[in-house]
This record gives C-alpha cells, sequence and structure tokens, in this order.
C-alpha cells in the first residue's frame, strides 16, 4: 500500500510547490530591478510640457521602457515608479524628442522634486532635503543629446542607491532643457525644461503598499453658480499617490441623474498626506438632494465612496461622510492568486477522491464472494 500512496503524494507536492511559487503568492523579495518592457508610445511622456526656444514646435522626454512587472500600471508608463534596497540599482532608458523645424541641442540632467500642497514641484534649491539625496544617486548619460528636426535620441537614467541610503520615498526629476542664447541687443537667455518624475521607494524587501481612503464629500456653489464636488482623500498606503477621477449624481430632484464628471486636475499626496479632488459640475444642475459618487483613482488602484449631498446657494456645505462603495480596485486583480491557489487545491481534492475511488473498486471486487455454477 505505501508504494502506491508515493504517486498520489508526490502528485500533492508537486501542486502544493507550484502554489507556492504562483505570482502574487510568493514569499521571495527583492530590489524591483527586473525586466523591463517598452513604454507605449503616443501617450504623455512630459511633466510639464515646453517649446523649444526661439523655433517653433516642442520637446520633450519620457520612459522608454517600464518593468514588466508594472506594466499595466497608467502611471508606470508616465513616471519612474520603483522600489530598490539600500545597494540596489536601476538602469532605464529614456527617449528625448525634437518636433521643432531646426536641430536642437537638449541637454539632461537630474533634479530634486518635492510633494507639495497636494502637487508635485521641482525642488531646485540645494537644501539638503531627501530630494538632493536622491538626485545625487541620479546620472543621465548622456549629459546632452543633439536631436535633428522631427528627430528622437536615446538616453540612460540610473540610479545607484547607496548601501547606507535611509528608508522611505524620495522624489526627483529627469529633466531635459534648451537654453536660448542671449542677444545682441540685451535679450536676456532663456531655458525652458520638460521632465519625467521619479518616484523612488528605499527599503527592504518588497515595495510597501499604496492605500487611501475617501473620507468626505463636500457639496459646493461658486459665486457664477457653478456647482463642485470636493472629496477629501487620505492616504494611508507607503507610496505617494496622483489621485483622478469621476464624479455621478443619481437620485436627483424628479429623479434625475447627471455625470460622470471628470477630475480637472490631479491631486499628488505623499505618504500619511491628506488631501482634497475638486470636481466642478454643469452650472445648471438643481440643488438636489442627490447621492453623489465619487471614484478615485491612483494608477490601477481604485476606491469608490458616495454621500446623500445638497448644494447650498452659494459657498460650501457641511462635509458629508463618504460612505465607501464594493471595493473597485478589482476583485479578480487583487485576488487572482488566491483564486488560482483555491482551484489548485479543489483539483488536488478530485483527485485525490477520484484515485481513492479507483483503488476501492478493485478491491471491492477481489472481495466479492464467487458463485458456483448450478448444475
Amino acid at each position: 500500500m505505501r508504494g502506491r500512496v508515493r504517486p498520489l503524494a508526490a502528485l500533492v507536492a508537486l501542486v502544493l510547490g507550484s502554489l507556492l511559487l504562483a505570482p502574487g503568492l510568493s514569499g521571495a523579495t527583492g530590489p524591483a530591478a527586473g525586466p523591463v518592457a517598452a513604454a507605449p508610445t503616443g501617450g504623455p511622456g512630459t511633466e510639464p510640457s515646453g517649446d523649444a526656444a526661439g523655433s517653433s514646435g516642442s520637446f520633450g522626454i519620457r520612459l522608454a521602457e517600464v518593468p514588466a512587472a508594472a506594466a499595466d500600471d497608467p502611471r508606470a508608463r508616465v513616471y519612474l515608479i520603483d522600489h530598490l534596497a539600500p545597494g540596489a540599482s536601476i538602469t532605464r532608458r529614456v527617449e528625448v524628442s525634437n518636433s521643432t523645424t531646426t536641430e536642437q541641442t537638449i541637454a539632461l540632467a537630474p533634479g530634486g522634486a518635492r510633494v507639495v500642497d497636494g502637487r508635485f514641484t521641482p525642488d531646485d534649491a540645494p537644501d539638503g532635503q531627501a530630494s538632493e539625496q536622491l538626485v545625487s544617486w541620479m546620472r543621465l548619460e548622456p549629459s546632452a543629446v543633439t536631436v535633428p528636426a522631427g528627430g528622437r535620441a536615446d538616453a540612460q537614467l540610473t540610479i545607484d542607491v547607496p548601501t547606507d541610503a535611509p528608508p522611505g520615498e524620495q522624489y526627483a526629476a529627469a529633466w531635459a532643457s534648451i537654453t536660448s542664447a542671449s542677444t545682441a541687443d540685451g535679450g536676456v537667455a532663456t531655458t525652458n525644461r520638460v521632465g519625467v518624475r521619479v518616484y523612488l521607494s528605499v527599503g527592504p524587501g518588497g515595495a510597501p503598499a499604496s492605500d487611501f481612503t475617501v473620507d468626505t464629500l463636500t457639496a459646493e456653489r461658486g459665486t457664477d453658480g457653478r456647482p463642485a464636488v470636493t472629496a477629501a482623500v487620505h492616504n494611508t498606503g507607503g507610496r505617494a499617490l496622483d489621485l483622478q477621477g469621476t464624479v455621478s449624481l443619481s437620485d436627483g430632484p424628479a429623479g434625475l441623474s447627471a455625470g460622470p464628471f471628470a477630475i480637472t486636475r490631479a491631486t499628488t499626496l505623499a505618504p500619511g498626506e491628506t488631501g482634497t479632488v475638486t470636481v466642478p459640475l454643469d452650472q445648471g444642475l438643481p440643488d438636489g438632494p442627490w447621492q453623489a459618487e465619487v471614484e478615485v483613482a491612483s494608477g490601477s488602484l481604485t476606491r469608490t465612496a458616495a454621500a446623500t449631498i445638497t448644494f447650498p446657494q452659494i459657498g460650501a456645505a457641511a462635509p458629508v461622510a463618504a460612505e465607501p462603495v464594493a471595493d473597485s480596485s478589482g476583485f479578480l486583480e487583487r485576488n487572482w492568486g488566491w483564486l488560482v491557489a483555491a482551484a489548485a487545491v479543489i483539483v488536488v481534492l478530485l483527485v485525490m477522491v477520484i484515485v481513492l475511488l479507483l483503488r476501492r473498486r478493485p478491491a471491492e471486487r477481489a472481495d466479492a464472494p464467487t458463485r458456483e455454477p448450478v448444475s
């Protein structure tokens, strides 16, 4: 009997071993410096946009590749978002473009940044803050590229994290800039620049989780009579968020519905911060009451909350506590690893039942009494 059990035990061990290595269930952690994939073309790659000095057209810089594991994250296609352990390094290819009508020499350099008042803000002052630390770990090579009219050129952005780097998230930008020459009549040289945001988390193990809550909704009406909804959002995770989303109204006067209306300006929140996102609505909307549902997203992470609101004649009404709607981050996307594990366990159990049934049948036939032929 023992020899018969071994194949079944081997099968169970094989399936369970595969489960432990299934994506989303693995306990192994390490720097996010794995395979990279080409970034999609045609999307926004510059922040902010800029025009080449003294020439029609513009120039830009964008990520040309992203980590394969983050290929489905809209933020990771535009910004460099990564997590590294102390002593680790990454290299990403960036693409510099020139849509002007003349050849341009474009300078490349890292620069500091901070998250201030809900905005990702350049921070070029050498004040010893964390952004300056990250800049000192960054290299853009070459330091300048000459790009023909309508052409493109590649460069490499490398980040080397020192072994004694402090834990936490830091911010910077990879800048591309063009400086115009001073004119003979005393005109002052000007510099235009565009850049790619850098969000770098440092620490052992895997990247901190991102999360947030939508706490309150506030109905407002401006002096021009236009209503708006403001949502208070709390960043409860370990990574910065770039918040966008929509507001929809339902169950209004006479059963009216309206929307969805899009958030017009993204809000950036550092870990632990609370900020607001405001959605302007159609000016002709009646006061209400309305059932307002706000969907706020940062990359692939989405939260939805709802509340009953009434717009005031002017100004802002009191904030109303928002109730979470069924978690909209995508049940299958967040739990597919566990669902696969559960399905595999069920398959294992079914195999065990079938094997046991097949073993019992020969035994039952062997034990069955034989009938003597009747003469």
